[in-house]
């Protein structure tokens, strides 16, 4: 469990998997104390921010441990163990095919479609992908959506490239 700073009877469960957690070689009895600032100040990074930090500090760990959310619950494991730990999200893809294909006349909607494919498989978790020989993401059009399977972490950062783009 997790304990809030700013108040002490507020806890976050963490489901923790400890057979994966065990092969990472932490120990079952291991404290991990959290303290973040209140709300408004100073010095206040997010909870996943700061969770990020602590389960990728290799000084501190033997293998590289990750986490995820589901329905609510933190989950922290091994990259292995959160691959399934996968869901299926679309993506309106209309306007960003629309400006492609405005800004580069001989460009074909298929060619906008295939190069926004390609972009997304080759910068977030490329090895992950079905196409690149992975067996986590998976990535299929239809119209103007991209619907795409992949794990949490991986959704956000494509989220965060289509915001970009």
């Amino acid at each position: 469990m997790v304990r809030s700073a700013d108040r002490p009877n507020r806890f976050w469960g963490l489901d923790d998997t400890w057979q994966w957690l065990e092969q990472a070689n932490l120990d079952r009895g291991a404290v991990v104390n959290l303290d973040w600032a209140s709300p408004g100040a100073g010095g206040q990074i997010p909870f996943g921010t700061a969770l990020h930090w602590i389960l990728s500090d290799r000084a501190v760990l033997y293998t590289s441990l990750n986490f995820t959310l589901d329905h609510g619950v933190v989950v922290v494991s091994t990259d292995t163990d959160l691959s399934k730990h996968r869901l299926p999200v679309v993506y309106n893809i209309r306007d960003l095919i629309d400006i492609a294909t405005a800004t580069q006349p001989k460009a074909s909607r298929q060619d906008a479609i295939d190069e926004l494919k390609s972009l997304i498989m080759d910068t977030i978790a490329r090895d992950s992908w079905d196409e690149n020989g992975g067996n986590v993401g998976s990535l299929s059009e239809m119209g103007d959506v991209l619907v795409i399977t992949q794990t949490l972490a991986s959704q956000r950062q494509i989220l965060e490239l289509l915001t970009t783009l």
